[in-house]
């Protein structure tokens, strides 16, 4: 036996079950019916049939029998049978109140089997997985709890439920859980029972009873045993046998911290790739903080740029992107599993877990859309360099193995077209949408991308001396400019209201409190950067515009000029 390691969710087979066979729908004979069948099955499958064509034989499951979960299964069906019996005929019993007598034996019934697998269990020793061995217990204290309440021991069915520690061990199952789908049974387990501890405690009439919370009416329970003798036997069993699984689980649960708040995860997985991009991350922005970008793109005394370092950075934003889409996988996994989970079973803290995912989630996407930003405004500043040294005959380009062919104004396009696309989905992420000084930064930030791309075209279409097309794309410029300096100014003022309470911050909300200021100062000076360049342009555009004009209308006065007399007059006539 001791090669053996016997591993049974109690919580996942009767979930399982109970919403397959009938319980969903309150249809208890229909499920006592299943198990019936379910139990013959298995007696078939580990030779232990009671029923021979002679008489019945009645054999009991010992530990010599078990090779598998098999065994366990047999007495797990056997006190379901037994208790959605009893569910059954507490239905049947409101017209007929002698059922009550019976609805209590077969609830005894599911108590003495679940005792039995208890023992059975325990017997097993460390053949059994400390999981199943708690789950087991707590399943054990479950049964207990429901024969005490239907023959109102109100006190000692309280003791079942929430001091004995029947929540206590689903708690900690809860928390040391290795998938979103167990920790919601748990949760759902502690959910179904929460009724009956408060009706318990009403009934008692324990302070408090109908409107504290049920963990406060636990502790309650807590404290006022104190005095017993064999007070926290059963928490300190469940801390020794989950000091194992807590160790392993030590390293897996970390926070992620964003805009003020702390969300933990518990993937372990997810966890270390967001450090190992961390580490890449930290790698690149110090790369960007030795070269400047404007120092990047400088003629050296040769007359040429060198595309090197460019080349370097651009490399480390393609593992830095890469990282983060290898953690927006392992996210997106973990939101389709809680999915899945939620629709099976729903309990009260799965809003809270799902809440907890998206916001991982969110702070995932918007990080690897931030730097995806970054590497096209780099990508921009290269191609800009690379066309002004095409077009001056004396200055040559190294490219570094960027450019594999000449670029065009329509590659500068396309990327600030992709730098808006990133602004739109990080303005929609779930996380952001309720965040109003971020939502009014990025929509900022969009207009100032559009404000950069109109200008661009402008310049594109005075080079090809469209001179009336280039006036109407900076008029739009300097459209998209005044909404961004809306934007800017609902955000400042947004910030120095949030700013401006007096309720305790955290060290976080400081740090985002600050990164908030830094990125409102930035748009300010970026928006007076670009207003000034944009009216520039504007007037010399204006200015051009009309040079050409009036020498227009001086080649149509000495043409008339040139003209004799009839021909004016015709040209007059006509």
């Amino acid at each position: 036996m001791a090669d053996i390691k016997i591993s049974l969710s109690i919580l996942a087979v009767t979930n399982d079950s109970r919403n397959m066979y009938g319980i969903r729908h309150l249809d208890y004979q229909r499920y006592r019916q299943f198990c019936s069948r379910k139990i013959h099955r298995l007696r078939k499958r580990t030779g232990l049939i009671q029923n021979t064509k002679k008489k019945y034989e009645k054999k009991e499951i010992k530990k010599y029998f078990v090779k598998d979960d098999s065994a366990l299964q047999i007495l797990l069906f056997e006190t379901e049978r037994a208790w959605s019996f009893a569910n059954q005929l507490k239905v049947e019993s409101d017209a007929e109140p002698r059922k009550r007598h019976h609805l209590v034996s077969r609830l005894r019934k599911a108590s003495k089997a679940a005792a039995e697998l208890q023992a059975l269990c325990l017997e097993l020793g460390d053949s059994v997985e400390t999981q199943t061995m708690l789950e087991v217990e707590a399943y054990s204290l479950n049964m207990d709890g429901f024969v005490l309440f239907e023959i109102q021991l109100w006190q000692q069915a309280l003791d079942k439920f929430a001091s004995a520690s029947h929540r206590t061990i689903y708690t900690k199952l809860a928390g040391t859980a290795s998938s979103a789908e167990f920790e919601t049974l748990c949760h759902s387990a502690m959910d179904s029972i929460d009724p009956n501890i408060r009706y318990c405690a009403y009934n008692l009439k324990l302070k408090g009873g109908q409107s504290l919370d049920v963990g406060e009416l636990i502790e309650m329970q807590r404290k006022a045993a104190e005095a017993g003798a064999g007070l926290n036997l059963l928490t300190a069993k469940v801390e020794s046998l989950l000091n194992k699984t807590r160790h392993e689980k030590a390293q897996t649960v970390h926070s992620v911290t964003w805009r003020g708040q702390v969300v933990p995860t518990k993937n372990n997985k997810l966890v270390e790739s967001i450090m190992a991009t961390e580490q890449i991350v930290e790698v690149l922005e110090a790369t960007v903080k030795t070269n400047a970008v404007e120092n990047l793109f400088k003629i050296s005394e040769s007359g040429s740029i060198d595309f090197s370092v460019v080349s370097d950075q651009l490399q480390l934003f393609d593992k830095v992107l890469g990282a983060y889409w290898e953690a927006t996988k392992i996210a997106e996994a973990d939101l389709k599993e809680n999915t899945i989970a939620t629709a099976k079973v729903k309990s009260s803290k799965s809003d809270e877990t799902t809440a907890h995912l998206n916001f991982v989630f969110a702070y995932i996407t918007f990080n690897r859309l931030q730097k995806t930003m970054q590497r096209n405004l780099l990508l921009i500043e290269a191609t800009k360099a690379k066309l002004t040294a095409g077009s001056t005959g004396s200055v040559s380009a190294k490219e570094g193995g960027i450019f594999t062919k000449k670029p065009k104004g329509e590659d500068i396009i396309r990327l600030y077209d992709g730098i808006l696309q990133s602004l739109r989905e990080a303005k929609d992420l779930t996380a952001v949408e309720s965040d109003i000084v971020l939502q009014n930064i990025l929509t900022a930030r969009i207009f100032i991308m559009k404000a950069q791309r109109s200008q661009f075209i402008a310049q594109l279409a005075t080079s090809n001396k469209k001179l009336k097309e280039s006036l109407v794309l900076l008029n739009r410029t300097m459209e998209h400019l005044i909404n961004a300096r809306k934007e800017i100014e609902s955000a400042e003022l947004t910030f120095k209201t949030r700013n401006s309470k007096k309720s305790p911050k955290s060290n976080d909300s400081i740090v985002t409190s600050q990164l908030d200021f830094d990125e409102i100062s930035s748009l300010k000076t970026e928006l007076e950067r670009l207003t000034n360049i944009s009216r520039g342009i504007q007037i010399a555009q204006k200015a051009k515009q009309f040079v050409q004009d009036q020498n227009q209308f001086d080649e149509v006065q000495q043409g008339l000029a040139d003209l004799d007399l009839s021909e004016k007059l015709v040209s007059l006539h006509f």
